[in-house]
């Protein structure tokens, strides 16, 4: 079984028109989200996996898988370093 990747509970997700912004208040991380940011960061919910996550970006994002596997690990690290996300099993 593939895990599932869930958010951190405690991040502080703000929004606005132009992205978002993610706050760790613990290590006090900050990262700022684009669109498509926004749009993984939506979906690490605990009920997705990786891959799952990667044939959404392919549909909504007209990418290749390859593209959208690339950008999401590239992502998941940036959230990873900053104690942002984690996985369930």
């Amino acid at each position: 079984m593939q895990e599932r990747l869930a958010a951190n509970p405690e991040v502080v997700l703000r929004q606005d028109v132009e992205g978002a912004l993610l706050f760790n208040p613990h290590t006090g991380s900050v990262l700022l989200l684009n669109e498509v940011g926004v749009f993984i960061y939506a979906l690490l919910d605990g009920h997705h996996t990786r891959q799952q996550i990667v044939d959404l970006l392919v549909i909504e994002y007209d990418v290749t898988a390859r593209e959208a596997e690339q950008d999401l690990d590239e992502f998941l690290a940036r959230l990873e370093e900053g104690q942002l996300v984690g996985e369930i099993g």
